[in-house]
């Protein structure tokens, strides 16, 4: 599970609070929030690490590239964390445990002048709240 989201190997009693992970293989259909099948894997593992910690509460946080309006970007980044949240409810994680947040194409990890860097930008990440 751990390699699936690209953590180290964790322990139960090591701190995780305040804790950043990008979810680098979590995909949507272009300009929308719908979840695609190849996403699953990390989805999957995702919602196994918070079985495992049962204590953690996550934000998730969706990204954009610049193309567009901010405010589109900023609904899209939203929808799309929004997304993940849903995707992990219905695979067992309590909701109270979850808050998303879209952040669009603030924060680029990527030059919006290639395509490459663009799909950097592209991305889902979450911050560990509590534990």
């Amino acid at each position: 599970v751990d390699q699936v989201l690209g953590l180290k190997k964790l322990k139960p009693e090591q701190s995780l609070k305040g804790n950043s992970y990008r979810l680098d293989k979590i995909y949507f259909e272009t300009g929308k929030n719908t979840l695609l099948p190849k996403s699953r894997q990390q989805l999957d593992a995702l919602a196994g690490f918070m079985a495992r910690f049962a204590g953690i509460h996550i934000l998730i946080i969706g990204y954009t590239d610049n193309t567009g309006s901010d405010i589109t970007n900023d609904e899209l980044g939203m929808a799309r964390a929004n997304a993940v949240a849903e995707y992990l409810i219905a695979h067992g994680i309590e909701s109270t445990r979850l808050e998303f947040q879209g952040l669009g194409s603030s924060n680029p990890v990527g030059e919006n002048t290639s395509e490459d860097g663009r799909r950097l930008n592209r991305r889902v990440e979450f911050t560990i709240e509590k534990e």
